[in-house]
């Protein structure tokens, strides 16, 4: 069938019309043209996407990374550094509170030495002690030749308190972890806010599974502050200056005393099972030259 006539010479200059109109308008002042932003507004709407259903839609088919999918080795470090500086500051804070004062001889004059330098070690665990009555002994590969000496502190990595060297010989050393059931009593404090540095002291007995039983005494003030998962740190003046407020570990079962009923038995375990270390930092003590060796 043939197109009526009149619909034939509609469309044939339907085109040329629409292109002499578009350069008229592209040559014409914007006071004459406003009108045409109406039109421009609804092709706009017509066609733009709906933003926030696509954003939803990009976020769920390619996910941000939480710090939960950080890999492992990672979030151990940033874990190590963020307490590193929270026993620093608790350090410190115990230092103000209880305005201790360290006062040693040098040239003459009295000093305070609120804590003495130290130099870490780090060595790896070779084995158990070859000693029977020790048998829960650490053989570390660290001797006297690297400056180490009996009574130095030793961590599992940054914070977390093992124990102390036990016995030293030219190329190893032994070291007796704070679990070992023949480790002395520990005093140590509960963190109940490490903010503001509350706690309460407690003393703390090797159980001989690897975690450590000590009472605490209520406070007294009303339903007891006493948790699963509050950070229990080493604060015991047999210990040396640099090894207060590392970490012992934390709460993870409290009872009540049967003896006495006004204390609570607290079970501690620390972050890491110490009897599996394979590798420990010893923290040296830096010498430290007394006034009698300086005077001439």
């Amino acid at each position: 069938m043939s197109r009526p006539l009149h619909k034939s010479r509609s469309s044939r200059f339907a085109f040329p019309v629409a292109v002499t109109l578009l350069m008229l308008l592209s040559v014409l002042p914007v006071r004459l043209t406003g009108w045409t932003h109406w039109l421009g507004g609804v092709a706009v709407a017509a066609v733009s996407p709906v933003a926030h259903p696509v954003t939803e839609l990009s976020l769920w088919l390619s996910p941000g990374r939480s710090a939960a999918e950080l890999p492992s080795g990672t979030r151990r470090v940033l874990e190590d550094e963020a307490e590193l500086w929270k026993q620093k500051f608790l350090v410190a804070q115990m230092s103000v509170d209880e305005l201790r004062a360290t006062v040693a001889r040098m040239s003459g004059a009295m000093a305070l030495n609120p804590s003495a330098p130290v130099r870490p070690v780090t060595a790896p665990v070779i084995g158990a002690s070859s000693d029977p009555s020790a048998s829960s002994s650490l053989r570390v590969r660290a001797g006297a030749g690297e400056g180490i000496s009996r009574g130095d502190v030793v961590t599992d990595g940054v914070v977390q308190l093992l124990g102390r060297v036990d016995n030293v010989q030219g190329a190893y050393c032994e070291v007796r972890p704070i679990t070992a059931r023949s480790m002395p009593p520990i005093k140590a404090s509960l963190m109940l806010d490490e903010r503001s540095g509350r706690s309460l002291a407690c003393l703390l007995r090797p159980v001989g599974d690897g975690t450590l039983r000590g009472d605490v005494e209520d406070p007294g003030d009303g339903p007891s502050p006493i948790d699963v998962g509050v950070a229990v740190r080493l604060r015991d003046d047999q210990w040396p200056e640099s090894a207060q407020m590392l970490m012992i570990g934390r709460v993870i079962r409290v009872d009540r005393s049967p003896d006495q009923p006004l204390r609570k038995v607290v079970i501690v375990r620390p972050q890491r099972d110490l009897r599996q270390a394979t590798e420990v930092v010893i923290r040296v003590p830096e010498g430290v030259a007394t006034a009698s060796e300086d005077a001439p």
